[in-house]
């Protein structure tokens, strides 16, 4: 048997790098994958950690020093902001040194050209969820793997048959034309409970006095999970944070159905690709369309647990961190 490759992941613990908030979708995600992975021995450089016990520099003077003392064989880089970053220099002198460094570019329909692009030199290859922009890569010169979101360990035990409490849900910031998208609905009847920053400040009394649903605060990952956990429908809203930019696969894609929920989402190119319409998940325009696919499922619940089994049940068997990473590391293996 060969000996578990030595794996780093750098990238965050907390929620965007806010020590107050809960643990961050890529720790609850792409590390948990990476600690998991049978054929990995993994350790972590926590960036915002770093960052909050030594500063900004300090953080960069201790990944560079890291990597030359006990390089690893395969780092995996989730990067975020310029602020939380650890320096291309140290990079690319682990790449040169024979390091399989690795970036994981969330947004690539939207960062290339502002984020990405100057750091395709530095890397040995990038992961991206975007069908769309390999192209973009590969035109410079990069080597890049197209993979997708997926489920860790952290969402198991929830199944579809499971009681359902809520009706419909929808999990995520109101940014962008969420909050019209959300009153659209809310007007023709839909009653769909909201979670998340920011819509505690959204105001719609009319629609919560109408028993149409309410606005809720921020859930910690696991109040979350619970929430989707007990929704019999749950929505995802497809659209970019960034106005203007394409709509994007995102990882709500695979936490709804895995934890039992039927997925309802707007149009996302390439998500045929991961589960098939109407079978595995729900697809409908914003607006009437949207409302009218909602209505269907809650008055025909078995129709969405038919549904909601279907995705669960393809989601734990090909959507899981180990799958991906399995393919990530063939591909490196070429």
């Amino acid at each position: 048997m060969a000996p578990p490759i030595d794996t780093l992941y750098v990238g965050l613990l907390r929620d965007y790098g806010n020590p107050e908030l809960d643990h961050a979708y890529e720790f609850l995600n792409v590390w948990a994958g990476l600690e998991e992975h049978p054929r990995l021995l993994a350790r972590p450089f926590f960036v915002d950690v770093e960052v909050e016990k030594h500063g900004a520099e300090g953080m960069r003077a201790r990944f560079a020093d890291l990597l030359k003392k006990r390089p690893p064989a395969l780092l995996v880089h989730v990067p975020l902001t310029p602020e939380l970053d650890v320096g291309l220099d140290a990079m690319a002198d682990a790449t040169r040194r024979g390091v399989a460094t690795v970036e994981f570019d969330a947004d690539s329909s939207w960062r290339f050209d502002g984020f990405i692009r100057s750091r395709l030199r530095s890397y040995a290859c990038f992961v991206t969820t975007h069908a769309a922009s390999v192209a973009r890569y590969r035109a410079e010169g990069a080597r890049v793997h197209l993979s997708q979101w997926a489920v860790s360990p952290w969402y198991r035990g929830y199944a579809p048959e499971a009681p359902r409490t809520i009706g419909v849900s929808f999990v995520g910031r109101p940014h962008g034309d969420r909050p019209a998208v959300i009153h659209g609905l809310r007007r023709r009847g839909i009653p769909i409970e909201c979670y998340g920053f920011g819509w505690e400040r959204v105001p719609d009394r009319l629609q919560r006095w109408l028993g149409r649903g309410r606005n809720h605060r921020y859930r910690p990952f696991v109040r979350a999970k619970r929430v989707l956990g007990a929704s019999l429908v749950s929505l995802n809203l497809a659209n970019a944070s960034e106005q203007g930019t394409p709509a994007q696969i995102k990882g709500r894609h695979f936490e709804i159905p895995a934890l039992g929920a039927c997925p309802v989402t707007t149009p996302v190119e390439d998500l045929e690709r991961w589960y098939e319409p109407g079978t595995e998940v729900v697809v409908a325009e914003p607006g009437a369309p949207l409302a009218d696919a909602m209505r269907g499922l809650l008055a025909d619940p078995a129709r969405a647990r038919a549904i909601a089994t279907a995705a669960w049940r393809r989601t734990w068997a090909e959507h899981t961190w180990e799958r991906r990473i399995d393919a990530l590391l063939a591909d490196l293996a070429t």
